[in-house]
């Protein structure tokens, strides 16, 4: 929760209550460019200039940003800059040691150039324009700055409930200005009467008259307004962090964390993602972030590791059997779950597929061999399982016999998902064994290969398609293993 990365899609508390804000969405936002040429400068684009600054019936409310120091560099110096009224919400030894990631709530002024940067991306991107950072949200109201300050900063660390005070995570850090996230819990507690005054009236009764939240990524707006009327009278008692809150944040699919996702697999292994189109690509990290939800992931670092081992084992690895020990780090609920993976990934891999060279040299064998068999028959149509067999075999000379032993169950798996699948003609469950254990489980609809479901779906059933999926696999193969011989001598 310290860094509150949690995924997913939203939860439904209208039991409690009729809704009590109302919700306007702002579609197809823009930001504003350099403006190089215009004397008169806009501040904030137009779409969201009443939001921000715009008459609220018979008032006028102060807009005001709580923004993330992480996410805007040197951000307590650019505010002294700035000339704007500002001022930290941790205080103290916090504010010592972590005003430089801390959030900081500012009073923002119409025609003001640091107001500007926070609407305004470049291309190539300065590092003194804040658009993509998505740094924030903002706030309409007629209190003060103290007053808001006073009043938001009680969000900044909250009490967890149900654990002992001196537990190390009964306090928790609350990053209810991160505006993605902002998005969801805003929109959540609509229906929950304690939360809605807790947030949204101050000591004094003053109003937050708007909570906006804007996504760079997905270009909107999600303005939320209270309904004064609606809204309970007693003052609520203190926050507390409960199961509630945490369930809100679990239900946050993260568009931002989506793009990370997609940029990091493109880091990690350029030579086999950037050939992905961005739908391909979009595919994967769907993929893994499904999966992970399934397990009930909680930190980004769960699915980052979850798409990493994708990347060696195949995209539906977790399914096949193959890995029970990974598998039941993957279902064991708690933090521990990621740094188990990362000490108990080499050894799996290690005993499934040798070290890289013994792999590569089995490969050479298979792939030898495969040829050879393709040359002689003309093609697949006299390919069997027991060929496949004969082939893999030949390229696992490395194998203990425990190793053996997985293998064979795996394989056994693989012949009975062709029954179910209704492939029954030997080529195609020939093809098959061999595609499954070169490529993983499931191979033909695994968003790791991409190319694999883009012929699929061009035939009625699977079956058809398997000899064509075979000439590609095979292609791509010859490729990959020529490229490692090449760097290895």
């Amino acid at each position: 929760m310290d860094d509150m990365w949690q995924l997913v899609t939203a939860v439904d508390t209208s039991a409690d209550q009729p809704t009590s804000t109302t919700v306007e969405l702002i579609a197809d936002l823009a930001p504003l460019d350099a403006q190089l040429d215009i004397i008169e400068r806009k501040c904030v684009p137009d779409t969201l200039h009443a939001s921000l600054f715009g008459p609220l019936g018979d008032k006028t409310p102060a807009c005001f940003a709580i923004l993330d120091a992480a996410k805007i560099h040197d951000l307590p110096e650019l505010l002294i800059g700035s000339g704007l009224e500002h001022k930290c919400l941790f205080t103290g030894d916090a504010l010592d040691e972590l005003g430089h990631v801390a959030p900081w709530i500012v009073r923002l002024e119409d025609g003001n150039n640091f107001t500007r940067a926070l609407f305004t991306q470049t291309d190539p991107p300065t590092p003194w324009t804040h658009w993509a950072k998505d740094a924030g949200i903002y706030l309409r109201s007629t209190a003060s700055l103290e007053d808001l300050w006073a009043h938001f900063r009680k969000f900044t660390k909250v009490r967890v409930e149900g654990l002992p005070d001196d537990h190390r995570g009964a306090w928790q850090y609350f990053r209810f200005y991160d505006p993605e996230q902002a998005a969801i819990y805003f929109d959540a507690i609509r229906a929950w009467p304690d939360r809605m005054a807790q947030f949204y009236r101050l000591t004094d009764g003053t109003l937050v008259d708007r909570i906006i939240a804007i996504c760079s990524i997905e270009g909107t707006a999600h303005v939320f307004a209270p309904d004064i009327d609606a809204m309970v009278l007693q003052r609520p008692q203190p926050f507390i962090f409960q199961p509630r809150d945490a369930l809100v944040f679990k239900s946050a699919r993260r568009p931002r964390f989506r793009k990370e996702l997609a940029d990091w697999l493109l880091r990690m292994d350029p030579a086999r993602f950037k050939p992905f189109s961005e739908d391909q690509l979009y595919a994967l990290v769907d993929h893994g972030l499904r999966e992970g939800d399934d397990y009930g992931f909680t930190f980004k670092e769960e699915y980052v590791y979850l798409l990493y081992m994708m990347s060696y084992f195949g995209g539906w690895f977790h399914k096949s059997g193959r890995m029970p020990e990974i598998t039941r780090i993957l279902t064991e609920d708690g933090t521990a779950r990621e740094p188990n993976l990362r000490a108990e990934f080499p050894q799996t891999f290690t005993a499934l597929y040798g070290n890289a060279r013994q792999t590569y040299a089995g490969w050479a064998v298979l792939f030898g061999r495969m040829d050879a068999h393709l040359q002689k028959h003309g093609g697949w149509q006299d390919f069997t399982p027991d060929a496949a067999r004969r082939l893999i075999a030949a390229g696992t000379g490395h194998l203990n016999d425990e190793d053996r032993a997985r293998l064979a169950t795996f394989l056994a798996r693989v012949e009975l998902d062709c029954d179910q699948r209704g492939i029954l003609g030997a080529p195609g469950r020939g093809i098959s064994l061999l595609l499954s254990y070169m490529m993983g489980h499931s191979f033909f609809a695994d968003p790791l290969f991409p190319w694999a479901s883009d012929i699929a779906v061009t035939h009625s059933t699977l079956e058809p398609a398997l000899p064509e999926i075979a000439d590609y696999a095979m292609k791509r193969g010859r490729k990959m293993l020529a490229e490692f011989q090449q760097g290895a001598a």
